[in-house]
Order: structure tokens, then sequence, then C-alpha cells
């Protein structure tokens, strides 16, 4: 049996159905407004972050598909000297569960010079344990990293620097390296000619556009004295990293600079998780708007049914059973908007991409430059506890909209209220 509180609140609420006074169409307005009002907030705040879900799992996939989980290097030392230092330690550090691999590296600025182009690259020196350990045979397009042999001088390229550089597999380029002295020129410029063997496309912008990948013989013969020499490590689990990177900070000498994934992107990933927060406040005021619109519905509401509550209350209903009506009533629009909003939130973020794709083909424009944003295409992640914790809100704050009218509703005397009737 339905109790009269929840049926008196499902008609006062006027969503299922338009009366014909003028008043209580209107009434149903302010209502209906307000559910779309709820809807449309719920909805923005799903779809927003879900999609800066997305994009920061997508990035973060792609950074760790390139860059290191944990890098060792020893300031100072050069490529030979490294090498003999860290193979003191090599069974120690190999032995945590954790760490999957261990690979030597080279890295270092120069630029490339084709004809009377001139581009900054970073140079990074490796060897066929680094090629198996970041299965790089996989973003190959075109050529192959074993034949980056030592004494070859052969070198593979990023895609969007062949596309920037208009060079491509079999072509010739020159390496432009500082060469550091103690003369007072400060520096010199050593050119070195390598040829193109291939062509790789990682996903990942400013990776495609920036490497160029070498023997790390022939690295540690161009850079002589201005180059980061050191130790890869990749992990199975690389959200563990920061425990394993203290774990070897606390277990190998001091002189050893040790760094992981999290701590080197620190300030990207705070960023993102910053704007996260405030574009969570920030649409939160949609709802809040939304509600507010609900708060005065119901002002009116209490306002036009001051004669109904009052035979309510002479008839032997108490203040609770009033309170339970309005507090009902506002649950109720709170509840329909909230639905309303997560499904259409969540239609919304599994189809963004496409309905981004619609946009930019209709108004011919590119809303997603992978130069700015490091992918082409927009990812979403809904994070299902986020969702939950979002609907909570909307309801909660649909429920203290109603404090105030309840409030209103209960402070009429039915008899000065009746006694006006004619």
């Amino acid at each position: 049996m339905m109790f009269y509180e929840f049926w008196l609140a499902i008609k006062y609420s006027g969503i299922l159905s338009f009366r014909n006074r003028k008043r209580d169409k209107f009434l149903s307005f302010i209502t209906i407004t307000s559910v779309l009002g709820i809807a449309i907030g719920v909805a923005s705040l799903i779809v927003v972050l879900s999609v800066m879900n997305g994009f920061q799992k997508e990035v973060r996939n792609r950074m760790l598909a390139v860059v290191p989980h944990i890098e060792l290097s020893i300031p100072g030392l050069d490529y030979s000297d490294f090498h003999n230092e860290y193979q003191k330690f090599s069974d120690f550090i190999l032995h945590d569960d954790n760490i999957k691999s261990s690979v030597p590296f080279l890295n270092s600025q120069a630029m490339i010079l084709k004809e009377s182009r001139l581009i900054g690259v970073q140079v990074q020196g490796i060897n066929s344990n680094f090629i198996d350990a970041y299965c790089l045979d996989k973003s190959l397009l075109s050529g192959d990293f074993h034949n980056l042999k030592d004494g070859c001088f052969n070198t593979i390229i990023g895609s969007e620097l062949s596309k920037m550089m208009d060079i491509n597999v079999g072509d010739t380029i020159f390496l432009v390296v500082p060469c550091f002295s103690s003369n007072l020129s400060g520096f010199t410029p050593r050119l070195k000619k390598f040829k193109i063997e291939g062509i790789f496309s990682s996903g990942y912008y400013e990776y495609d556009s920036n490497v160029v990948y070498i023997s790390i013989n022939d690295a540690s013969k161009l850079f002589i004295d201005n180059a980061k020499n050191g130790i890869r490590i990749s992990l199975y689990d690389v959200s563990l990293a920061p425990i394993t990177s203290s774990y070897l900070k606390n277990n190998l000498p001091y002189y050893f600079n040790i760094e992981d994934w999290s701590s080197t992107n620190k300030f990207w990933f705070d960023a993102v998780q910053t704007e996260k927060r405030m574009m969570f406040l920030i649409l939160s005021i949609i709802i809040a708007v939304a509600t507010f619109n609900l708060f005065s519905s119901l002002v009116m509401l209490v306002t036009e049914k001051k004669y109904e509550i009052s035979i309510l209350r002479t008839f032997g209903a108490r203040s609770i059973n009033i309170l339970m009506i309005f507090l009902l009533n506002g649950l109720f629009i709170g509840f329909i908007g909230t639905v309303v909003g997560v499904l259409f939130g969540v239609v919304v973020s599994n189809n963004v991409d496409q309905i981004v794709s619609f946009i930019e083909n209709i108004f011919q424009i590119n809303l997603l430059p992978r130069d700015a944003y490091f992918i082409d295409k927009l990812p979403h992640d809904i994070n299902y506890t986020e969702v939950l914790k979002i609907s909570v809100m909307s309801i909660c704050m649909s429920l203290i909209s109603t404090i105030y009218p309840t409030i209103r509703a209960l402070k009429f005397s039915p008899a000065q209220v009746l006694n006006h009737v004619r």
C-alpha cells in the first residue's frame, strides 16, 4: 500500500502530468527545468571527468612505453666507467621481484642538419637489449632497429620528425654536436654523417618529433664530454615505481642518482589532478543553480498548497507527515534529474570521440591538435566511483534545498489559513 505522503509528493512534483490551471502548469514547468538543470549538471561532470581520466590514462600509457620507469646514473662518469661501476651492484638490483629488466642508455642533445634546415633533437644511444626490453620493433613503420650496428653510424628517427625535416629511409643527415673545450671560443661544433635506417611511431607526439636513436657505442664516441649515461630499469608493476626507487636509494651508494617516472613527470600529473578538482568545483555550480531553481519551485509550491496543507493538518496529519511530503518531493525531483544526468553522461562519454569527430567534420576545425595535447583522439575512462559520488552529491543538494520550504510549510496556522477561504 502506497503511503499518502509519497503519493502527494509525486502529485505535487508535476512531472508526470500538466494540469489545466495556468499556475499548476507554471509550477510544473519550473519543476521540469529543475530536473533538466540537475541532469545537465550531473552529465557535464561525468563527461568532463571521464574525458580527463581517459586523457591522463592514455598519455601515461604512452609515456611509460617510451620513458624509463626508473633511471640510474652517476654524474661525471663516462659510459665505460659507469658500466664497470654498475656491474658491482647489478645482481643486487635485479634481485628485486618487481624489476623486469635493466638496459644501458646514453642521452644527449644535438641538432639535425639537412641541407639548410636545422632542428634540435634528443639523441638516444641504445643496444640490442634496449630494443628487446622496450619492444621498439613494434613501433617501427619501416626499417629495422638491429641495423643500428656499431661503427656504421646509422640512425632511426620519429615519424613526426621525418615529416618536419622531409627525410625518409635511405637519406643522409648530419648530427651537429657541441664539442666543449678550454679555449676562449667556448665550444666548437662537431658534425657526423648518419644514414636513415628506419622510421618509428610511438603514438606519443613529443617523442616522435624529438627523438633520434643511434648505436650506444657510436653515441659514446660522438658525445665525449656532454652526455648523460646510465641504466634504465623496466618494472612489471609501474605503480610501484616510487617504492622500488626508494628501496634502491636506501641500498645503493649515495653517488647513484635514482629517478622514477612518477617524480620526473610529477608536475604534469599534479597539474592534471588540480584541473580535475577545479573542473569538479566549477561544474558543481551548475547543479547548485539547478537546486536553487528547485528551492524556488518548492517555495512557490508551499505557498500554492497552503490550503491543502491546512486541511491535512485539520484531518490529523502531523508535522512529520507534512515534512515527509516535501522532503520526498525534493528527493523525487533530485533523483529523476540525477538518473537522467547519469544515463546521458555515460552515453555521451562512451561516444565522445565520435561526437568530437562529427563536430570537426561539420565545422572543419581541429579541436585536438597533436602537437599540443600529445594525442589525436579524445579518450574516455568512466570512473564509476566518481559517478556514484556525483550522484550522491546531487541528491544531497536536492534534499538540502527542501529544508527551508518544509519549515515554511510547518509554520502555517490551519485556523488562520482556512479562515480566509470564502
